[in-house]
């Protein structure tokens, strides 16, 4: 099968301060991300993002919305692949994360710090939104 014709599945957690700014975690290899990954097989959205939430960050989650707030297929170009996201709008329990080999650190950001990354964001197609 040609792997670039498999799309990956991916549910992301939608975090905003009282500006309206975005939360990203900082990865080790210094690229920005939308906290959240990938569904496992078998699993609901729901379990995927408090799954992924508490792998990453290891605090626990409240997902608000029962759909996705906002949704975009996007090109890893990086990693040759393709991915849907699927956002939804989260209230965290503690922001107090533990450090993780997928969260070295974490910020907000409105659009033109989103857009100012560059090539050090995953998650671009989220720009539109803001």
């Amino acid at each position: 099968m040609d792997e670039n014709k498999i799309w990956a599945v991916t549910i992301k957690g939608l975090v905003f301060n009282e500006e309206g700014k975005l939360l990203l975690l900082q990865e080790p290899d210094g690229m920005w991300e939308l906290p959240g990954g990938r569904v496992e097989h078998g699993e609901e959205f729901a379990q995927t993002l408090t799954r992924e939430i508490m792998e990453e960050m290891g605090v626990e989650c409240e997902i608000i919305d029962q759909q996705p707030h906002w949704a975009w297929p996007e090109h890893l170009v990086n990693l040759q692949r393709w991915r849907v996201v699927l956002g939804f709008r989260i209230n965290l329990k503690s922001f107090e994360f533990i450090k993780s080999d997928e969260c070295a650190g974490s910020a907000y950001f409105d659009k033109q710090g989103l857009i100012d990354l560059g090539d050090k964001l995953w998650a671009k197609g989220i720009i539109r939104f803001l």
